[in-house]
């Protein structure tokens, strides 16, 4: 809109913008694609805790609260993170009647998280289902064409889901910002604001933590059962099991009363050194 206070140079000003902009071409269609593999990108980073999130939610059956043999006693993410951090806020006493709102703030600032790892993960996706039929042998197939099978998006995360014996299976390689105890409360976060029942988070004596799950779909749905491990490195990787009871991630009919692999073997399968 055109103010009288203008300059002439601000109307110069306009006019080259204006000039410029109808000189462009951009490539519409390319960074169309590059805005959908970035998305794309960033869900999948987000979908490993996410999964934890919502396998805990309505429908979860159990939190395991026991880990293999020598791991030591669970921390439940109920009301203290790892190593003592509060994750739960009390509420505050509401103002009077007309007064301001109050403000409470933190007495220090929130962590800042370092950059996701440069470095390649030393995995690729391709390579997931074999190295994991090292620790299980077994046959193994492709999963459902829409679980989007084996995804490779480099140094952000390795991706593979596919049926051991007949069984659908999930495992995903990716880093992550922060530290393991940072990490872990994050997944915390994420299954509380969905309404699912506490993760624990297991530290162990190297210093990684490690997270079990458990959950079941709806009935109408098959009911399918699911449970798995996740493993937070101190080198910012994440590694991640979810092992199903159908040979489908969703509805479909169940192949068995429980997955293949207990809470224990997925453990020692996210811990394993298989994986470097």
């Amino acid at each position: 809109m055109y103010d009288d206070t203008n300059t002439p140079e601000d109307d110069r000003v306009s006019a080259l913008f204006h000039r410029s902009a109808a000189e462009l071409d951009p490539d519409v269609a390319g960074l169309v694609q590059g805005g959908v593999h970035r998305g794309r990108t960033k869900r999948r980073r987000r979908a490993v805790g996410a999964t934890v999130a919502a396998v805990t939610a309505v429908g979860a059956v159990a939190m395991a609260t026991s880990f293999a043999a020598g791991l030591g006693p669970a921390v439940t993410g109920s009301g203290t993170g790892v190593a003592g951090a509060p994750t739960a806020t009390a509420a505050t006493p509401s103002s009077p009647a007309g007064a301001p709102p109050t403000v409470t703030r933190p007495a220090t600032k929130p962590d800042r998280l370092p950059p996701i790892p440069k470095a390649a993960i030393p995995v690729k996706a391709a390579d997931l289902p074999r190295k994991f039929t090292r620790l299980h042998p077994g046959k193994v197939t492709p999963a459902e064409a829409s679980s989007g099978r084996i995804t490779d998006d480099g140094a952000a995360g390795q991706y593979a889901h596919f049926r051991w014996n007949g069984f659908a299976t999930t495992i995903a390689f990716v880093a992550y910002a922060g530290t393991p105890e940072q990490r872990c409360r994050v997944v915390q976060q994420q299954a509380r604001q969905a309404g699912g029942l506490p993760v624990s988070c297991q530290k162990r004596p190297d210093g990684t933590i490690v997270i079990t799950f458990r959950g079941q779909g709806p009935a109408a749905d098959g009911g399918v059962t699911s449970q798995g491990a996740t493993l937070f490195t101190k080198n910012g990787y994440e590694i991640f099991i979810q092992s199903y009871n159908s040979g489908v991630m969703k509805e479909g009919r169940t192949l068995a009363a429980e997955p293949p692999f207990s809470l224990a073997q997925l453990t020692r399968a996210v811990t394993s050194d298989v994986w470097f």
